[in-house]
């Protein structure tokens, strides 16, 4: 099995990486041929004409799927490991809920995965959660938690507000924003019912 891999989606966020990238569509225009391996540049081109010095794989326009996850169905069938959506969020917002959803999808397929972001010149990380999970934060990051229905967390070390035996909907998604890592090192969810994305706002 390989190891990782980034998907560049079509997003004004996505930042500038180093290693084997997979192109969903126009994502091609945020490559850097220079610094990146170019694994290949997959979609409808609907964005993008297709024309360009690397592998390209054209999908009928009509299709049931997004870009990301044929992105993330190829990186699974090359055997890699681990997977980072860079430009989750930007742009449409209906695309945006979307490729959230790739976290998940990429999980279904054995993949780790996680979502990568600059917004304003400062990182953003995205994790999908369905049970305990730790990241890696520095003090004063900011770090919310949002359902994907609804969540249950039963405790979580290094944040300034407890989250102890708090359910989390859809319906009042305020309960999980903005909390603040108190130091360098690592956050810890307990996660014990339902799914939830943490984003981590580094600042």
């Amino acid at each position: 099995m390989q190891n990782r891999v980034y998907v560049l989606l079509n997003s004004p966020n996505v930042p500038s990486v180093e290693g084997d990238v997979i192109c969903a569509d126009a994502g091609i225009k945020f490559a850097d041929g220079k610094k990146q391996k170019i694994v290949a540049v997959l979609g409808d081109f609907d964005s993008f004409d297709g024309r360009c010095e690397f592998e390209t794989v054209r999908f009928p326009s009509h299709k049931n799927m997004s870009d990301g996850v044929i992105c993330a169905d190829y990186a699974a069938e090359k055997g890699y490991g681990e997977i980072v959506f860079c430009g989750v969020t930007g742009g449409r917002f209906d695309h945006q809920l979307s490729n959230l959803s790739l976290l998940k999808y990429a999980r279904q397929k054995g993949v780790k995965a996680f979502g990568y972001d600059v917004e304003d010149g400062k990182a953003l990380y995205i994790y999908f959660a369905a049970e305990p999970i730790s990241i890696d934060v520095k003090a004063g990051d900011i770090v919310s938690v949002m359902p994907f229905d609804s969540v249950t967390v039963d405790g979580a070390d290094n944040l300034e507000y407890p989250l102890d035996n708090l359910t989390i909907t859809s319906s009042d998604l305020s309960r999980g924003l903005s909390n603040i890592a108190l130091s360098d090192g690592k956050v810890s969810l307990n996660v014990v019912k339902g799914e939830a994305f943490v984003f981590r706002y580094a600042l």
